[in-house]
């Protein structure tokens, strides 16, 4: 605990110093909402209705209500067409739907897709997150009407009793057929979603999961260790009152045990959690992009000059968007070294680090950028990174520490921010 505590001071302490000692990380109520010129950006478009809410799950989803889909998705259509107006013109460059289970909501997925292509230039990816148990022909069959050309699984494990220890109600015989209807009708890109470091998952599970999903093929595969946060209800839910967060040893060991066997099957990295395979060009990703329009409660737009969220609160969210236009709840305004810093965050997380980016404001090289490139020296010094010629990479070892240390950087401000945004429909202020 001590040591996890003068880990996460050092953490607070390091972000201060690159982001600059003039920068709040604060979120406080959205007055005006500023709406600045961009050549291209991407949509997210959040769903937050689960029939099973897994209890380990730390996103804004509440249970399946039938009386509450048509409403939302009204709203939705309605703060689509309003930022339309502002950015129709603007390159959309992917479009991601998150949630909760974007795929219970059926054929109102098609007025969604229909209003983002009728109100935006969309010229990238559709991409759709999904359950086993939510897939089914007529499923396969609204997803291709809207278009969607990426999906991604969550799986989790093929180990029932894993499964079972986290919360999820689906079978082995649901998994494999969700993942054979979904390869079947030919998307470009599968996604697998799986956990390692579960309670209880030992090295021959995980190897067992792996060599499960190496069977099927797919596009790409995305292991995440189990995150847990105080405001989710794992610690209510008597079944899995137990579980808690991987120690850095367990996830060391199982993290290394992944690389290798995946590196050695036809897959590379294309981010410190996801492989795809060596000759595919697309990946799936939800969070690299480098701006974004989000749409429905608790979505956040990134604009490189700020941020936004919408209230988390769906009643809150349909009436806000009926009576002004919009939902924003929250919003924090970004620095030139703030934006910079942020950038390069995510191109970590990418594990390639080009040494020069051009983004909507501001440009920067990472030999340049003093405090950047004293981390790039410490990373070379550890081995946790190697020089190319026109950019950085990861290591194995260097995907490995990255990887923590963004879980101690992330789950802090997220779970702030999460918490208070869950807790209060209208937050005041949210200092993380």
């Amino acid at each position: 605990m001590i040591i996890k505590k003068a880990f996460e001071h050092s953490v607070k302490l390091f972000r201060k110093v690159l982001a600059g000692k003039d920068v709040e990380f604060k979120f406080t109520p959205a007055k005006h909402i500023k709406m600045p010129t961009l050549s291209e950006t991407s949509i997210y478009v959040h769903i937050p209705f689960c029939k099973n809410l897994c209890p380990y799950c730390p996103y804004n989803r509440i249970p399946y209500d039938t009386k509450l889909i048509k409403p939302y998705v009204d709203a939705l259509i309605k703060e689509i067409e309003g930022y339309g107006k502002v950015y129709g013109k603007t390159k959309i460059t992917s479009v991601y739907f998150g949630g909760g289970t974007p795929t219970i909501i059926g054929d109102e997925l098609t007025r969604i897709t229909n209003a983002i292509r009728k109100n935006f230039n969309t010229v990238g990816d559709f991409c759709i997150e999904t359950n086993p148990n939510d897939i089914s022909e007529k499923t396969i069959t609204v997803l291709n009407d809207c278009g969607f050309n990426s999906i991604s699984i969550g799986v989790q494990s093929f180990n029932e009793t894993l499964l079972q220890s986290i919360g999820r109600t689906y079978s082995i015989n649901d998994i494999h057929n969700a993942i054979m209807l979904a390869k079947n009708n030919h998307f470009d890109t599968i996604n697998i979603d799986l956990l390692f470091a579960l309670p209880g998952q030992k090295k021959d599970d995980l190897a067992m999961d792996i060599k499960r999903v190496l069977e099927y093929c797919p596009d790409q595969v995305t292991y995440y260790p189990l995150f847990t946060f105080p405001y989710s209800e794992i610690s209510e839910y008597k079944q899995i009152k137990y579980v808690k967060s991987p120690s850095i040893f367990k996830r060391r060991k199982m993290y290394y045990q992944l690389y290798d066997t995946f590196k050695s099957n036809g897959y590379s990295k294309c981010s410190v959690w996801s492989f795809k395979k060596d000759n595919d060009e697309k990946k799936y990703s939800s969070v690299t992009r480098e701006r974004y329009l989000g749409f429905g409660a608790s979505s956040g737009s990134y604009y490189e000059t700020h941020f936004t969220l919408n209230t988390f609160s769906v009643p809150e969210y349909i009436s806000s968007i009926n009576s002004k236009g919009n939902a924003v709840s929250l919003t924090m305004n970004f620095t030139k070294r703030l934006s910079i810093f942020y950038d390069f965050y995510w191109r970590l997380y990418d594990t390639v680090i080009p040494k020069k980016r051009n983004l909507e404001f501001s440009s920067y090289s990472v030999e340049k950028n003093t405090h950047i490139h004293i981390m790039i020296k410490i990373f070379l010094l550890l081995k946790w990174m190697e020089k190319g010629k026109n950019e950085y990479r990861l290591t194995r070892k260097g995907c490995l520490w990255v990887h923590f240390i963004q879980n101690m950087f992330s789950l802090s401000a997220i779970n702030t921010i999460w918490s208070a945004g869950k807790k209060y429909a209208w937050p005041k202020e949210v200092k993380f």
